[in-house]
């Protein structure tokens, strides 16, 4: 399943009876490079990302009618057997607006099939687009569920496709087959490797992303190979855009030390054309300052 997923050409996560991501595909970590990290958590990302109250409109509806009700009917039916779900809503009712939230609903949703949202995704511009979710519940994997969305208007889906990352790995070192999105090696410095002779790592930035991440960006291709290390002490390796990193760092205080660091992975974020380079750069600073 998981890799049936990997392949798809547009965004779909596998995630767990607790919302735990287990797997996604291209285009969707593209579009959300918070996939990438280590214990991903559709719940968590909702509910208390910064990104996310940027990012969905009327975050808090959306909140409420996609998170909280699905909290409290995963609380009801699942709660007992499963303390991982008691834990997240106690974690995510630490902050006051989910708190709020939580005092003032009482109903419930079982999943987000069929939910609408409208959004705002620094990889696609900011432009306001408006996503379809469905949600699967797979025979192969009962405690498994996948969430596919797709776009209403026919822009929308052209533009997903032009941010999903060029993944070439399998040409540099036939490690996987072409429609694997991952690529699992045994130390960090096999995962920089994949970049080819001309890659530039990116310790500094890694570091602010947190502990067992490796950052090293494509510049031919205007990727980044994202790598995490897994419990059993391997590295994952994806490929995703550069300007999704740039938007994922936001929040991080990337100080003189770092300037050629972060230098280099905005030119390969940006576009090449100088005007349309401005207003994405003056786009990413408006995100800066929220």
């Amino acid at each position: 399943m998981d890799l049936l997923v990997a392949s798809q050409s547009a965004p779909a996560v596998v995630y767990d009876t607790a919302y735990t991501v287990v797997s996604y595909s291209r285009a969707a970590a593209a579009l959300w490079p918070g996939l990438l990290e280590p214990g991903a958590n559709l719940m968590r990302w909702l509910l208390l990302d910064r990104d996310a109250r940027t990012q969905v409109h009327d975050w808090h509806r959306q909140a409420s009618e996609i998170g909280v009700q699905q909290l409290r009917y995963a609380l009801i039916h699942r709660g007992a057997d499963d303390p991982r779900i008691p834990a997240l809503i106690d974690e995510v009712c630490a902050d006051p607006d989910i708190r709020t939230i939580w005092n003032v609903s009482t109903r419930v949703r079982k999943s987000a099939d069929g939910a609408s949202l409208r959004l705002s995704l620094p990889a696609l511009g900011w432009e306001p687009i408006t996503a379809i979710a469905h949600v699967l519940s797979p025979s192969a994997g009962p405690d498994h569920r996948v969430l596919m969305v797709n776009w209403t208007g026919t822009g929308t889906e052209c533009a997903v496709k032009a941010v999903t990352p060029r993944v070439d790995l399998v040409e540099r070192r036939r490690l996987v087959q072409e429609a694997t999105a991952r690529v699992s090696v045994a130390t960090a410095h096999a995962a920089a490797d994949l970049a080819g002779a001309h890659g530039v790592p990116l310790p500094g930035l890694a570091r602010l992303i947190g502990p067992g991440c490796s950052l090293t960006l494509v510049p031919r291709s205007g990727t980044v190979l994202w790598a995490t290390q897994a419990p059993d002490g391997r590295w994952d390796v994806s490929e995703i855009a550069a300007y999704p990193v740039m938007v994922r760092l936001q929040e991080a205080a990337v100080g003189p030390a770092l300037r050629d660091e972060f230098t280099a992975l905005a030119r390969a974020g940006l576009p090449p054309e100088p005007d349309a380079a401005t207003r994405q750069s003056r786009a990413l600073k408006e995100q800066l300052k929220a």
